[in-house]
């Protein structure tokens, strides 16, 4: 199971990064919904660091990325998670964390259910719905609902707004469905519907998502109006109708003439009707978006491999110069060609080492032979780091432990000409380059 750290990166990276990001573009982009268009890509840019997140998660985390993004992740995260001295608050910070993760997929499936419930409801309302003479396309329902366009390009209208509605106030409505079809809005209807679902708690993200559905409105409005010229007041009183035929049934997840479910957003709706109004320039959410997004993506990968195996490291084990790289190297001893699977970093006797990110004790040995003492942290994921020639160890094998906890101190125990760390990382077993998970310099 992972550890809480990791499940607290995840749920930053996943959740209180991306609701901040959103905020700071809703700020931005406050006012009436822009043009269609627009509005979607303002969506896009409030998801991108969830978009690029999972990217990452999915990839599991490439050890290239992680040595660019090492240096932003090991200062940032620190202060949003800061080391826990002993193992009990870590497994209490996994718990809050769990119990956080419960919690958002609770409401996300009760979101999925009311969702799929409602999608099952229009399907049925489509299958029953009958064909209405001398309108190829357009059928009639018994069932009071709005006018929608079902998923085969067919525009379903109730039998009760049907009576209501006179030959030209039809034309009107058929021709606003038309224009949802023509724009393949019962598919992004569909989608902006599931984004409400999976970011039910984020209100930034759920007022875009209305904002694309208002901008999707008014621009089939517009397809209206331009196809009946001098018929703006009829058409404002035609949707005043269909509101009132289909008050309480209006549902997000299908294109329809009367699809928004806020009064307000049908009242700017008639207004833009009766008077448009000059598109304004928004161009500074796409510059906030553009001088944010480096960071923000930086901050959102670095996280992203920590809720991975290949984590960005929250501390250095020891500090010192590194006096033997990995690779190949003349053994002090013998003097033949060897090859060394760590690093040696030089610091004085009895110094102190620290974890470098939370994991479990797997392996304490003492007297191990040319190593002296010895001890092993698995991080998770196939990561695990041994650390040799150890004067003292501080801890005991299946202890927890978390980042920047003392572990041992320096020693020269086992094969070794003087105090030093033999620092070791391994990935699935195989030894591996330090210097691709530490930010570590040879003097």
């Amino acid at each position: 199971m992972p550890d809480g750290v990791t499940l607290a990166a995840a749920v930053i990276a996943l959740g209180l990064v991306p609701l901040l990001w959103s905020a700071a573009i809703a700020a931005a982009h406050r006012g009436r919904a822009e043009r269609s268009g627009r509005e979607t890509g303002v969506l896009a840019i409030m998801l991108a660091p969830v978009v690029a997140a999972l990217v990452f998660l999915a990839m599991g985390g490439s050890p290239s990325a992680a040595r660019t993004t090492v240096a932003v992740a090991v200062h940032i995260e620190p202060l949003l998670l800061p080391a826990v001295p002993s193992p009990a608050p870590v497994d209490g910070l996994r718990i809050a964390m769990l119990v956080v993760l419960a919690a958002y997929l609770a409401g996300a499936g009760l979101q999925a259910r009311a969702l799929v419930a409602a999608q099952r409801r229009f399907r049925r309302v489509a299958a029953g719905a009958v064909p209405l003479a001398g309108r190829p396309g357009v059928c009639i329902a018994a069932t009071n609902l709005p006018a929608f366009a079902d998923g085969q390009g067919r525009i379903v209208i109730s039998q009760r707004l049907r009576q209501a509605l006179d030959s030209r106030a039809l034309d009107m409505i058929v021709t606003h469905e038309r224009a949802h079809i023509g724009r393949g809005d019962p598919i992004r209807y569909a989608a902006l519907a599931w984004i409400d679902a999976v970011f039910w708690f984020n209100p930034f993200v759920r007022a875009q998502t209305r904002k694309c559905r208002l901008a999707a409105e008014v621009a089939c409005d517009a397809a209206v109006v331009a196809a009946f010229p001098g018929m703006r007041k009829a058409y404002a009183a035609t949707i005043v109708v269909a509101l009132r035929h289909a008050a309480g049934d209006a549902l997000a997840c299908t294109p329809a003439a009367i699809s928004p479910r806020n009064l307000g957003d049908h009242g700017m709706r008639i207004e833009e009707i009766m008077n448009p109004s000059p598109r304004r320039s928004k161009r500074a959410v796409f510059t906030l978006a553009a001088v944010l997004a480096l960071p923000v993506a930086t901050l959102q990968l670095g996280y992203a491999q920590t809720a991975t195996g290949h984590q960005p490291f929250m501390a250095l084990p020891l500090h010192g110069p590194i006096t033997a790289a990995f690779g190949k190297m003349h053994d002090p001893f013998t003097g033949k060609i060897r090859f060394h699977n760590g690093v040696d970093i030089k610091a004085p006797d009895g110094t102190d080492i620290v974890a470098p990110a939370a994991g479990q004790v797997t392996a304490v040995r003492r007297n191990d032979g040319p190593y002296g003492n010895v001890i092993e942290i698995d991080h998770g994921n196939g990561l695990v780091t041994r650390y040799s020639h150890l004067k003292t160890i501080e801890i005991a094998n299946g202890d927890r432990v978390a980042a920047g906890q003392l572990i041992a101190r320096v020693g020269s125990t086992g094969r070794s000409t003087g105090p030093h760390l033999d620092l070791q990382v391994l990935r699935n077993g195989t030894p591996v380059n330090p210097a691709e998970v530490f930010d570590l310099k040879t003097n």
